[in-house]
């Protein structure tokens, strides 16, 4: 019996340091159920996307009937949404009214942007900023793309390590180059002071699994009600 003793201590302590250490792109594959379900944020976009046109003669969005966009979106829906922000760590409780005013503001200053000439909108509806050079170059590339409801964030297998790694300072208090207005940098800035420091460790988490799938580097989609789909290139 005085043997069993060491061993069951040593038990114990591995399973305390397994539950708490944070999650590496090495452990991904035994951690599979700590990534959220995200199908519901392109569902979403779907349903708010089909009252938001793009007048090409003007070179605007135009958001149509708000109460119409509110009464498409279905009760399970928001539901699935609001699921998804606490897993995700947003502190905030949507209804369907907030839910569209957040994704659909700043759409005045986004036209602003495109007046000013400072963006460019592309056929698919897509927003990049005048010279990005950076947004054809394709497979494992380190690029932002804008949209209405927010932005995709394309970077390489390197950059994306380098990301977790300053969300995971943000979410301890460290300061990183550039504070938050750097880590979203390329993006509308409209996340910057949005979210807490624990939503930095999730998505950290989410960045590291993904990113340890393959070799071609991360897409990161984070939209305006900070909800956010993290998939490979």
């Amino acid at each position: 019996m005085k043997k069993v003793v060491p061993v069951i201590i040593l038990l114990s302590f591995m399973l305390v340091f397994t539950v708490t250490s944070p999650v590496s792109a090495a452990e991904s594959s035994t951690q599979m159920t700590a990534i959220p379900e995200t199908d519901v944020i392109d569902t979403v976009i779907d349903t708010i996307g089909k009252n938001i046109q793009f007048d090409a003669a003007n070179e605007e969005f135009i958001v149509e009937d708000v109460a119409k966009i509110s009464n498409d979106i279905s009760d399970e829906d928001l539901q699935k949404i609001n699921e998804l922000a606490k897993q995700q760590n947003v502190n905030v409780v949507y209804t369907k009214e907030s839910l569209v005013e957040k994704f659909t503001e700043g759409i005045d200053e986004l036209n602003e942007s495109i007046s000013n000439n400072e963006l460019t909108v592309l056929t698919n509806g897509e927003l990049i900023e005048k010279n990005d050079e950076n947004f054809y170059v394709q497979g494992g590339s380190t690029k932002a793309v804008n949209h209405w409801w927010g932005t995709d964030y394309y970077k390489s297998t390197a950059n994306a390590n380098k990301w977790a790694y300053e969300a995971n300072q943000l979410a301890i208090g460290h300061v990183v180059a550039g504070g938050a207005i750097g880590f979203f940098s390329g993006g509308l800035g409209f996340v910057v002071g949005g979210v807490a420091s624990s939503w930095y460790f999730m998505f950290a988490n989410s960045l590291n699994y993904y990113n340890g799938l393959s070799k071609r580097g991360i897409v990161a989609s984070i939209t305006k009600a900070f909800v956010y789909n993290v998939k490979t290139q």
